[in-house]
């Protein structure tokens, strides 16, 4: 107890002597550096582990995804009843909402591949082709007209809806307008007069479809980045009511939405309840019907052709009537959370001087929470009957691809910004006169190190053991990159993908054994004769594998049910288990059996030893930690030269455990000749 108060005293008192320090520096005129704090105790004496990527955030996304595809086929399993559906199954929207739901995860699995610069270059042009969709799709013979709306372009497996890509175009376009124009964002004829006249453009095309609702969507996400980005007060204040004014005009002028906005002044007047406020009407009766906890799931009456559009707009309708009070209230804490989070990620960009990261995801956190509220509120009579469906819930192909898409860009934003507080990120991109974001730092300001510190206690981690900062005199400065971050980052998306590749080496195998007509299928081992032996045993081809060590690999274990022989390389106990097995040695290339003896080959051996390094399967991953640490320990003049073969997956993986290590090595990927090789191995 002494020991701990004697050291909090000596912390306090080694404070407080640097801050009278620092204020008779700047008494005296003294030009030293800013004395600085090297560490950080964090009590544990432990490192703290950062999940590569925002796991909670991924599991709310899942989880609404999931009670989606449940309600879109609760909701939709009656419409076959009607005689527009009489052709559909019952099973129809469920079975193509489900096909459409992987293929926006597919999709999301690529996008979260992609550097967060590379969008940052492209943003213009997703915008231009985000335009020329929108020019498309008022082109009859190309557009698909449904319920007077010309909005789709059909590409056989989905009907597109461009409005739904110019949503993320707008996004990107907006962050890296914002982040060009940073300079210049007090002036209205430079920072906000370009962007008005993109989003104007916009708005006619969409309003040509017609698609008010989309247009909408798109002027929040333009307005709320501008707003966001610090553009004068005034100048936003204007651009907004010159937005509101033209929305007014828009409704004024039509009288499809005048009566609209009539019927939901209200909509149980017996002009409105069987026409304009129909929609609303039934809405509001299976809100009521559902009571606390609901009806119970597939008890929902309103569904039963009485509600219209009930697996598209109004299908927290069903939730409501179906779920009740409990059900929708977890749906709206869900978006709550959703949207809260995705800001909190953009907050932190932009704390780490990632200007164009933190808008982009905070437009993104403008679109869901804004699409979702209006959405919601149309369904509960809060607002005005409008045909926006709920993000990534509603029955609506390209809606959930471009949502994943978006929210794929977000992830791979808060995987950035994780690397970037673990001391893993890339160099800040250059200024436009050819310098680096590097400038002294003055004592009013922060340094980096602790900017990255802020945004860390802000996302609720704690801080490393040790943050090691740089003087605070003006000098050049870097990061100093951990390739270990990378890596972890990438294992991360690479099992997050394990799945979809899976499915696609299986789609090959069979596609490669139909086209060369084999009679037998021969599988030297290694994970790659898994898909590979399966589908030869659905084809009703003989399989036959080779196991070379003594022990069984896990692959051939996994094909044991459907082997027809198996030839180990050893004798072992794991044969006495195995059936249809037979002992045969391994095959040994005529290259390698005419290399001489080693001691023949060591007689004129001189200087260091030259060791090769090469393995296979799970063996490798033993030999690439523990390589690097076992040369490590010996003195660098009886080092021995190292050639290591580690795989196209694992190079910078063990090139970053040399680096650790202190160790110099060649490393290559494969080794094409090994016969070559192998002779200079001493």
């Amino acid at each position: 107890m002494n020991t701990a108060v004697r050291s909090g005293f000596t912390a306090w008192r080694q404070r407080t002597a640097g801050v009278f320090s620092r204020r008779g520096d700047a008494e005296g005129g003294a030009a030293a550096a800013i004395p600085v704090r090297d560490w950080i105790n964090v009590g544990s004496g432990q490192p703290p582990r950062l999940m590569a990527f925002d796991q909670a955030l991924v599991w709310v996304v899942v989880g609404l995804l999931a009670l989606g595809l449940v309600m879109v086929y609760s909701a939709s399993v009656a419409l076959p009843d009607s005689p527009k559906f009489a052709r559909y199954e019952n099973s129809h929207f469920l079975t193509r909402h489900a096909l459409q739901i992987m293929l926006a995860v597919f999709a999301a699995l690529l996008v979260v591949q992609v550097p967060v610069s590379v969008w940052e270059k492209v943003a213009p042009w997703v915008f231009v082709l985000a335009l020329v969709l929108l020019v498309l799709v008022l082109i009859p013979g190309i557009g698909k007209v449904v319920n007077n709306s010309r909005r789709w372009i059909p590409l056989g497996v989905i009907n597109f809806q461009p409005s739904e890509l110019a949503k993320v175009a707008m996004c990107l376009y907006a962050a890296s307008y914002m982040t060009r124009k940073m300079d210049v964002k007090e002036d209205f004829m430079r920072a906000v007069w370009p962007m008005a006249v993109a989003l104007g453009f916009t708005g006619v095309l969409l309003l040509r479809e017609p698609d008010m609702g989309a247009f909408m969507v798109i002027a929040l996400i333009s307005m709320g980045v501008l707003f966001l980005g610090g553009v004068n007060g005034r100048m936003f204040l204007l651009s907004g009511t010159v937005l509101v004014a033209s929305f007014v005009l828009v409704i004024a002028s039509s009288p499809e939405k005048r009566s609209r906005i009539f019927a939901y002044l209200e909509p149980w007047d017996p002009e409105y309840a069987l026409g304009k406020a129909y929609q609303l009407t039934h809405s509001l009766i299976a809100f009521g019907r559902g009571e606390f906890f609901g009806q119970g799931l597939g008890s929902s009456v309103e569904k039963l052709n009485w509600l219209p559009e009930a697996h598209t707009d109004f299908l927290l309708a069903v939730i409501g009537e179906e779920l009740g009070f409990v059900g929708v209230a977890c749906v709206i804490l869900a978006f709550f959370w959703m949207t809260r989070r995705i800001f909190h990620i953009g907050r932190q960009s932009i704390a780490l001087d990632r200007v164009f990261a933190g808008l982009y995801a905070q437009g993104v956190g403008i679109w869901f929470g804004g699409q979702a509220f209006v959405n919601m509120g149309v369904n509960l009579g809060v607002l005005p009957t409008k045909g926006l469906t709920l993000p990534l819930m509603s029955y609506g192909g390209s809606a959930i691809v471009m949502n994943l898409v978006a929210l794929a860009i977000v992830l791979r934003i808060d995987v950035e910004n994780r690397q970037m507080m673990r001391g893993a990120a890339h160099e800040p991109p250059p200024r436009r006169d050819g310098g680096r974001h590097w400038r002294p730092r003055d004592p009013g300001r922060p340094s980096r190190a602790r900017c990255s510190r802020a945004a860390g206690r802000s996302a609720g981690w704690a801080p490393r053991t040790a943050w090691r900062t740089s003087s605070c005199r003006p000098r050049a400065s870097r990061w100093t990159p951990s390739p270990s971050a990378a890596c972890a980052a990438r294992a991360r998306v690479h099992t997050m993908t394990g799945g979809l590749r899976l499915l696609a080496a299986f789609w090959s195998c069979l596609r490669i054994l139909r086209a060369r007509r084999a009679s037998a299928v021969l599988g030297m081992g290694g994970y790659v004769c898994f898909p590979g032996g399966l589908m030869a045993s659905l084809l009703g081809k003989p399989l036959v594998l080779v196991n070379a060590d003594a022990a069984l690999l896990l692959s051939n274990k996994a094909l044991l049910p459907v082997v027809d022989r198996i030839a180990f390389g050893f004798d072992g106990p794991s044969l006495a288990n195995v059936k249809n097995s037979v002992v045969t040695g391994n095959p040994v290339r005529a290259e390698i059996e005419a290399l001489p003896a080693p001691a023949q080959r060591f007689a004129g051996r001189s200087g260091p030893l030259r060791v090769l390094v090469v393995g296979g399967s799970l063996g490798a991953r033993a030999l690439n930690e523990a390589v690097p640490q076992a040369l490590a320990m010996i003195d660098v003049t009886q080092r021995p030269q190292v050639t290591h073969q580690t795989g196209n997956a694992n190079l910078d993986e063990v090139r970053a455990g040399y680096e650790r290590a202190g160790v110099e090595a060649e490393l290559l990927p494969f080794i094409d000749d090994m016969a070559q090789r192998r002779p200079t191995a001493t």
